[in-house]
């Protein structure tokens, strides 16, 4: 729907003598063929979320984020280099004396913390990738909920709008029996007055979809409006088993935690030094030449890492806790996204059929044979568009349920 054309229009003033004859025009543009307008794109709901996932932005952000994981690890596992040293000594009072040393020397472990480290880091761009699937999810649910407020909405315009239709064509025959002599002006004035207010929620309608429109536009960008399609009541849902992101997240982390702590046991083969170089001895003109191995062991009276492994088990435990929160928080949106859907999808199955508009017709007939009074045929106008609402805001609610569901299952998320 072109909503802000609509709008403009409704906003002019008229030049025929009745009030809020321009609603026709809202009627005209609303029900005109694409084709006889400006063809905008057509997009379902998996269109509108693939938009919005489009842009390169956010995949430059996850490949950071995952390239900033793995340099953290490799700086943190990185081999130092090795070291020379180079040792002269001479002693003034012997001046034919003299010794030189040149040695390499190496770090190493026997324990394999490093390698310890290493494993974690599958684990680790496990929960790193979850939390970008928890983002996308968050992502996705907006969308979906905002796709699916603007089809509610244009449903909620028509409705109104096809009741301001009925009234000014009631208005119409009212005043060709008027000018007949069959009714009273008051019979007139009533139903103008009742399309004065029809006009007036219908303007309401409007702003509300106007509203609707800039909060999908929030998330996608859009040169062009475009039309949208699709069912606003939804099926009823599949038992399916989907693991949350937010779960997936925290699993990895937990296991990625587990083998950084066991990474950081034996400090006693940790730290090692092994060395090897030459040595040259000049003493009274006689030279000597020999080799140099050196091992350099720590004396491991405690551990050095123990800071690390305290830190690590306190984020065991917050991870742990965290994670059964979660569950459980899951568990009951679930719970209560199901309820609301069945509840939503119950009230619609016992609405009453579409008659076609067979009472308007009916208290039309009635009223034009003098069988009834004007309240009770706008009475009988007013129920089929209360009934017309009430079946859109049913059917959003159970949609609302079944977005609300998805994300409970962590449906949504793409990458």
């Amino acid at each position: 729907m072109n909503a802000p054309q609509c709008v403009l229009r409704a906003q002019m003033p008229g030049k025929t003598p009745r009030v809020n004859r321009s609603f026709l025009v809202v009627c005209a543009v609303l029900f005109t063929p694409a084709s006889a307008l400006a063809q905008p794109p057509v997009w379902t709901v998996d269109d509108a979320v693939e938009q919005a996932l489009a842009p390169t932005a956010y995949g430059t952000i996850r490949d950071s984020n995952l390239a900033g994981v793995r340099a953290d690890l490799a700086a943190r596992t990185a081999t130092p280099n090795p070291s020379v040293s180079v040792d002269y000594e001479q002693i003034p009072a012997r001046p034919g004396s003299r010794e030189l040393a040149v040695s390499l020397e190496q770090e190493f472990d026997l324990s394999g913390w490093r390698g310890g480290l290493r494993n974690s880091l599958a684990d680790r761009e496990a929960a790193e990738r979850a939390q970008t699937a928890a983002w996308e999810l968050e992502l996705v649910t907006q969308v979906r909920r905002q796709f699916y407020s603007v089809l509610h909405r244009e449903r909620r315009v028509a409705a109104m709008v096809a009741w301001v239709r009925r009234l000014n064509d009631g208005a119409d025959a009212i005043a060709a029996r008027l000018a007949r002599g069959d009714v009273s002006g008051y019979d007139l004035k009533r139903i103008q007055r009742e399309r004065d207010i029809a006009a007036a929620e219908l303007a309401s309608e409007w702003s509300q979809l106007e509203e609707a429109w800039a909060g999908l536009q929030s998330w996608i960008p859009w040169t062009q409006r475009p039309k949208l399609e699709g069912t606003l009541r939804p099926p009823r849902p599949n038992e399916v088993l989907v693991t949350n992101p937010e779960l997936d997240r925290l699993g990895a982390m937990g296991r990625a935690n587990q083998a950084e702590l066991d990474a950081w046991g034996s400090p006693a083969l940790r730290g090692w030094s092994l060395g090897a170089g030459y040595r040259n001895i000049e003493e009274d003109s006689v030279t000597g030449h020999g080799f140099l191995v050196t091992l350099t062991v720590p004396l491991a009276l405690w551990n050095g890492n123990q800071a690390e492994r305290d830190a690590l088990q306190a984020q065991r435990r917050r991870i742990a806790a965290e994670l059964e929160l979660t569950t459980a928080r899951k568990a009951r949106e679930q719970s209560v996204a199901e309820r609301r859907l069945g509840l939503a999808l119950d009230a619609l199955d016992a609405l009453p059929s579409d008659d076609s508009g067979e009472l308007v017709k009916m208290a039309r007939a009635a009223y034009d044979a003098g069988e009834t009074s004007l309240p009770d045929l706008l009475d009988a106008h007013e129920a089929e568009t209360r009934l017309a609402l009430a079946q859109a805001d049913l059917e959003w609610e159970a949609r609302s349920a079944s977005i609300q569901l998805a994300h409970s299952r962590g449906q949504g998320a793409t990458r």
